[in-house]
């Protein structure tokens, strides 16, 4: 069985609290998923800074993680495949 964890509607931004998100990354780390998919509205505001951090805070997953690329590659965040 692959074991599989959803991390969605993050929104990261100003308003964001890291220790919430440390929350997360300890609950991914005690349960130990095969893959982490990340979902939904990633940042609050779709600022071009608040996802480049919020993809620094993902950096923390040891998993495989699959994020919405497609969006991230066209704001330039990711390397084209």
């Amino acid at each position: 069985m692959v074991n599989i964890i959803q991390v969605t509607d993050m929104h990261y931004g100003s308003e964001f609290q890291d220790e919430y998100f440390d929350n997360v990354i300890q609950y991914i780390k005690d349960n130990n998923p095969d893959a982490v998919i990340v979902s939904g509205d990633l940042v609050h505001k779709g600022r071009y800074k608040q996802y480049q951090k919020f993809l620094q805070q993902l950096q923390q997953f040891e998993q495989n993680t699959l994020v919405l690329e497609h969006i991230l590659q066209n704001l330039g965040l990711l390397e084209s495949a």
